[in-house]
């Protein structure tokens, strides 16, 4: 392969990410990860042995957009659940954060991503220019709806574009018939889609293994299911007692290493629930931290595709955010309307594991150097067959993109 001298400034380029620890602003933290942990828990008790997926960023912008439009009590309720101050400067944070996220070189890096985050408001609703000017940024889509006359063709017309999003990777509807009626004000649809090529020379190899579930009720259940296996010079941390957590943290490059799947495969001795119940996000931020640079590491993971439809509404309560879905919300820097509430939230993620190396020639040779680098050093393996915890995370601005776990593989 003929690597022109371009391409090599620009693999060395590729490989600074693959150099660089994730970090996040305390600012940032709180609304983009330790609020999407305290969902993805809250997810969990009710989905105790199925998989578990959202996208922290789109979750955070949701509550964000509720909080921006909330004055008194509703605001107050939400920038208690996002783990911010009530001043409004996290609209300003996530607004600046998403102008540097959303860069014009976001979708060229031949990622399989489709995004999509919708409010959709009745014809009834006069939106503020107040409330719409500071949204400039975030990637939200705002659009007037016939609610009161058309909920039927609304709702047929909203689930059409969330499953075409999504892939048509859901046979149901996102919306069922109770969420939009002819009384719906105000609907918040989000969906991320993600799945890319590695940062490999070559195809990952594939085979098959066992995968342990996990289950409260019984013992585990072993199944053999597809898998990839790449070898790379990848992150990796084994942390045999960090204030209860007992994992191995191995973090793989996308083909634009920029963005990464981080794992947390608990200790064989330990379990998925036992690394639930520490999981925090300054832990997490921690752990990510003191993950060792330079290995070369084998890691053999499930081929799998997640998928998660959350409601917002039936989640968010719990956890506080109540005044925004009642009959007495306060969102009156949205609109000048009585009564005015959230009828409906839903939020649709995707997560696929392929096979397939990297294609450009320049991320190719940086793939090749990086492991070129550490030829003769003892490979470390890691056999993801037990449930697991995982990340899709990207960085410049540093991000989390996904929130998961794997208890069984679809």
């Amino acid at each position: 392969m003929l690597v022109t001298g371009s391409e090599v400034s620009l693999s060395l380029s590729l490989c600074s990410y693959l150099r660089s620890a994730f970090v996040m602003a305390p600012q940032v933290a709180g609304p983009l990860l330790q609020f999407p942990i305290d969902m993805y828990l809250r997810m969990r008790q009710d989905e105790e042995k199925g998989n578990v997926l959202l996208s922290p960023w789109y979750l955070a912008c949701a509550l964000v957009i509720m909080y921006h439009g909330a004055s008194g009590e509703t605001r107050r309720q939400i920038a208690n659940v996002i783990h911010t101050d009530d001043d409004g400067s996290i609209v300003h944070i996530l607004d600046s954060h998403a102008s540097r996220m959303f860069c014009r070189d976001y979708r060229k890096t031949r990622l399989t991503v489709n995004s999509y985050s919708g409010l959709y408001y009745d014809s009834r609703v006069k939106l503020s220019r107040y409330f719409l000017e500071p949204l400039s940024s975030i990637d939200v889509s705002v659009q007037k709806r016939d609610f009161a006359s058309n909920p039927f063709e609304c709702r047929l017309a909203l689930n059409g574009l969330l499953r075409a999003m999504s892939s048509f990777t859901f046979d149901e509807d996102v919306f069922g018939g109770d969420c939009i009626g002819a009384d719906a004000m105000l609907v918040l649809a989000s969906v991320f889609s993600f799945g890319s090529r590695w940062f490999s020379v070559r195809n990952a190899h594939r085979s098959t293994g066992p995968f342990r579930s996990e289950s409260a009720e019984a013992s585990a259940v072993e199944e053999i299911v597809p898998t990839v296996c790449l070898t790379g010079n990848f992150r990796i941390g084994e942390f045999t007692d960090f204030d209860g957590f007992k994992t191995t943290v191995v973090e793989i490059p996308y083909q634009d290493p920029k963005r990464s799947l981080v794992i947390f495969l608990p200790a064989p001795t330990s379990s998925l629930v036992a690394l639930e119940k520490k999981l925090t996000a300054a832990k997490i931020l921690t752990l990510l931290r003191r993950l060792d640079r330079h290995k070369l590491v084998q890691v053999i993971l499930p081929r799998m595709a997640v998928h998660c439809v959350t409601d917002l509404k039936r989640h968010l309560q719990p956890l506080g955010v109540v005044s925004v879905f009642s009959n007495t919300p306060d969102l009156s820097n949205m609109a000048r309307l009585r009564g005015l509430r959230v009828s409906a939230a839903k939020h649709v993620a995707v997560f696929r594991v392929g096979h397939r190396g990297a294609k450009p020639a320049e991320t190719q040779a940086a793939a090749k150097n990086a492991v070129e680098a550490v030829a003769g050093s003892p490979v470390k393996n890691v056999t993801v067959d037990r449930p697991f915890l995982f990340l899709v995370v990207s960085r410049n601005p540093d991000t989390v993109l996904l929130l998961g776990s794997v208890m069984r593989v679809q």
